[in-house]
């Protein structure tokens, strides 16, 4: 496999990710901050290649081969010895040592999941001793009956950090800092928003499962990685699961270790060694996303869960990358100059804290713009980078609360429905706009006529409309909007499970 400029795909994105872990490790200096895992090969990849390269003494070019991939392989998990100099360890008997120390405290982890495989649940669905001592790990009250798959998880990553102290030292925990910083969400989506606040990699399903890493699956559920089995599958261990793998507060009756497909997968995520496993007292540089958002539970009544679900959906855009269609120059997560953004002062009040005067000036171009006007745009703007930190905080505090108001404005009473259906109509709302008008829009105009009643309102409906719409995409090779539309259904059908 060769990539080099104009390569994209997840090849590349893990090839991003690789190259950020081992400049973090102290292999080589990076150029420039760390890549964002865009999946698309541009400048800043490039750079960041030719500094690896020039490091390791190969060939100079910016074209990721066998020879550069091979090295990296080689690098791959060493930490620098000498922390005070970046740089590959001196001796292949310190670099083992190094790869060993890694891999032994993931193994410890997966080792206390393994001790508890074969507990089941006792005198009724989601009970038992054990269950509720894995409950009692979160920060879910009452402990009761119910799911307990995150709690599981929860509860084996509090018994890893309070065992080894070795763990807390790689990801760069004080002591006193464990207990809060730890995970004690009692729900499967909330590990995301723990990994987003407190630095651990999210990475897409498309990549190597390791062992160690997280999955948290589709259909609200959770398990530690075991380690692949095939390109499409890998071995897990979780709880609340069967014999035949299914998850929810019936059919889940205890610790399994399972096969899982990859497909099932939202999101994998893989833990933040900020230093070597076995050494001194280490911090990391960066600050929890949390510090920056004004509510990490949510916004309005919508769950932080089902603005997760909306990130997902819209994905990571740049500013040179056009997102197809009739969209417009998009920054982070559906932030669109051509159809959201009403003039530059909103732009430079969104984005002042993230973007220079001089890049605001330039971007003002776009707004107004889109499709063929937009797409014209886009390669101007190649030197011009949204980080994750800037996508997220805009997000909340900009994006959300704007279209949060456009989709009360479309859908009267709809901020009088449960959090989990206003994310749903609240991602409609990104994606089709508030456009009422035309045979195209019949279903939108149906589920405002539901919502004109006094509550309670008939869910059922609602969700039926969203799924009518998918007769507008099926058969034209349009299956993310038809997913979607899927999606936002059970959403607004969705209680308010934990797990």
């Amino acid at each position: 496999m060769i990539l080099r400029i104009g390569s994209n795909g997840s090849a590349v994105a893990q090839l991003q990710l690789r190259l950020n872990e081992l400049a973090r490790n102290g292999n080589f200096k990076s150029p420039l901050d760390p890549l964002q895992g865009t999946g698309t090969f541009g400048e800043r990849t490039e750079a960041t290649v030719l500094a690896f390269q020039k490091k390791f003494g190969l060939e100079v070019d910016g074209i990721v081969g066998p020879q550069t991939f091979e090295k990296m392989d080689e690098l791959r998990g060493w930490y620098s010895v000498d922390a005070g100099t970046p740089g590959a360890p001196k001796t292949a008997k310190a670099t083992k040592a190094k790869v060993v120390a890694r891999e032994d405290l993931l193994s410890r982890l997966l080792e206390i999941a393994e001790r508890e495989v074969g507990v089941r649940e006792v005198g009724g669905n989601n009970c038992g001793v054990r269950v509720r001592e894995y409950q009692r790990a979160t920060d879910l009250r009452p402990l009761g009956a119910w799911p307990w798959c995150a709690a599981f998880t929860v509860w084996v990553i509090r018994e890893w950090l309070n065992t080894y102290p070795e763990a807390r030292r790689a990801l760069g925990w004080k002591n006193e800092e464990v207990e809060a910083k730890r995970p004690q969400t009692a729900g499967a989506f909330g590990y995301i928003d723990w990994a987003r606040r407190f630095d651990q990699e999210i990475l897409p399903p498309t990549l190597r499962p390791e062992p160690g890493m997280i999955a948290v699956f589709d259909f609200s559920h959770i398990a530690f990685v075991k380690g692949p089995v095939d390109a499409k599958s890998f071995r897990t261990l979780e709880g609340n699961t069967n014999g035949r793998g299914d998850r929810d507060s019936v059919m889940g009756d205890g610790v399994w270790e399972k096969t899982r497909a990859k497909s099932l997968v939202r999101k994998f995520i893989r833990w933040r060694f900020v230093a070597p496993p076995g050494q001194g007292n280490f911090m990391s540089d960066a600050a929890p996303v949390a510090n920056l958002l004004p509510n990490t539970r949510g916004i309005g009544g919508i769950p932080r869960e089902a603005l997760e679900f909306i990130i997902d959906e819209e994905g990571m855009d740049q500013p040179w990358k056009f997102p197809g269609g009739d969209s417009g120059v998009t920054l982070g997560h559906g932030y669109d100059l051509g159809a959201g953004t009403e003039s530059k002062n909103d732009l430079v009040s969104d984005w002042k804290q993230w973007l220079t005067g001089e890049e605001l000036n330039r971007l003002e171009v776009a707004i107004g713009k889109t499709g063929e006007g937009a797409r014209t745009l886009c390669p101007q703007f190649r030197d011009i980078t949204i980080s994750a930190e800037a996508a997220d905080e805009v997000f909340f505090r900009a994006t959300v609360p704007k279209y949060y108001q456009k989709m009360v404005s479309a859908f009267p009473n709809a901020d009088k429905l449960p959090g989990n259906a206003q994310g749903a109509l609240l991602s409609l709302v990104f994606n089709r706009g508030t456009s009422m008008k035309g045979e195209r829009r019949e279903e939108m105009r149906q589920i405002r006529e539901l919502l004109a009643c006094d509550p309670p309102f008939d869910l059922a409906a609602i969700a039926g409309e969203l799924r009518q719409m998918k007769r507008l995409w099926e058969g034209k090779g349009l299956g993310g909007l038809v997913t979607r539309r899927e999606r936002e259904a059970r959403l607004v059908e969705s209680g308010s499970a934990p797990c």
